[in-house]
């Protein structure tokens, strides 16, 4: 396959359209067909017998169809397409022979990230656009309206709304585009070093937002990554080596601190205790150390992961709801400044008529 009809496919092979794998393979193997078989017939019903070969489902089961039909494990034949995460999963299933629950935590895992990226787009889209608006109203306010009524009345006369619009109005002209610049800057700083900024401040910052989201996020998926990976015979040490292996530099650190805890002896609880960069969260450090000694960690650290994702998505909407209500009161404010400055400016030319 050309390696520009595998970028395109895997591109259309998003994790909606993976899911819809993993549900229709989970769905044949239970009911006990072949995993051969099921990959034949899956290829002939995505690409209608023939008819649209070149669909994304299509592709990678008939391209799995014929790798597993050579002999070769399904995940071998997954690893181009999906991520390496589901790939580690899917590796597990085969070792464990329970392929269908490894079906199943890859679709846990998409449906945790679609969350998560409608939780981020909530809080990101709306506020921007709100804050886009107020930019142009600022810019359409200080270039359009307070020059025209500057000529028809004396500026320094102006007083109260009136003066305050005025200044306003200056600023913008005239260092509006240096401080637009200077605060874009600002933010892809900000967003850049979510995945790359380490050590001592990078601790401090993860109590602020938006580095403190990000933590909660990664945090999150990490617990229930964890728990996913250890019910699906993965080794505590192997699951932290695979997500290492494929973690932004932030994440690695925090990977690697809990993967010399464990080494030097200690359960999962004690050695994120031990790194100290509460991570996942300082509460979820604790509830850890005390599920860690327990019997049954796999599936407690599986429901535990769940429900601080729930949580944390919850949080992150909470955010996003305080952010669009800081967005419309800040339109508001200005709006009321710009009715007001226009009435003051009004009374000023009334009393100059006079």
């Amino acid at each position: 396959m050309a390696r520009l009809d595998l970028a395109v496919i895997r591109l259309q092979f998003y994790g909606a359209v993976r899911m819809e794998l993993y549900e229709a393979l989970s769905l044949l193997l239970e009911n006990r067909v072949l995993l051969d078989v099921a990959l034949k017939d899956m290829y002939k019903i995505y690409s209608e017998n023939g008819k649209k070969p070149k669909r994304a489902l299509a592709s990678v089961t008939y391209d799995c169809y014929r790798e597993v039909a050579d002999g070769k494990p399904l995940s071998k034949a997954l690893a181009k397409w999906v991520p390496y995460q589901e790939y580690t999963l899917i590796a597990a299933g085969e070792r464990s022979g329970d392929l269908k629950t490894s079906f199943d935590n890859c679709g846990k895992i998409i449906t945790a990230k679609q969350d998560i990226v409608g939780a981020i787009l909530l809080a990101t889209v709306y506020p921007t656009f709100l804050m886009a608006m107020v930019c142009v109203m600022l810019v359409m306010v200080s270039t359009k309206l307070v020059p025209k009524l500057a000529r028809t009345s004396n500026p320094e006369t102006w007083s109260g709304a009136a003066a305050f619009l005025y200044e306003m109005s200056q600023y913008v002209i005239h260092y509006g585009a240096i401080t637009l610049v200077g605060i874009l800057a600002f933010l892809v700083m900000v967003f850049a070093s979510l995945p790359y900024l380490r050590g001592g401040l990078r601790v401090h910052l993860d109590k602020l937002p938006p580095w403190s989201v990000y933590r909660m996020l990664h945090g999150s998926t990490f617990l229930l990554n964890v728990g996913v990976m250890i019910q699906a015979n993965v080794s505590l040490q192997d699951a932290l080596r695979m997500m290492a292996s494929e973690a932004s530099p932030w994440l690695r650190e925090r990977l690697n601190a809990a993967f010399y805890g464990l080494g030097i002896g200690g359960n999962l609880g004690v050695a994120l205790s031990k790194a100290g960069y509460d991570f996942p969260d300082k509460k979820a450090v604790q509830f850890l150390m005390i599920l860690s000694g327990k019997d049954g960690f796999e599936d407690a650290l599986s429901n535990f992961g769940e429900r601080w994702l729930k949580k944390s998505i919850k949080q992150i909407q909470s955010a996003a709801k305080a952010a669009i209500a800081g967005g419309i009161i800040t339109v508001g404010v200005i709006l009321m400044t710009v009715i007001s400055g226009v009435s003051g400016i009004q009374d000023a030319i009334q009393a100059v008529a006079k």
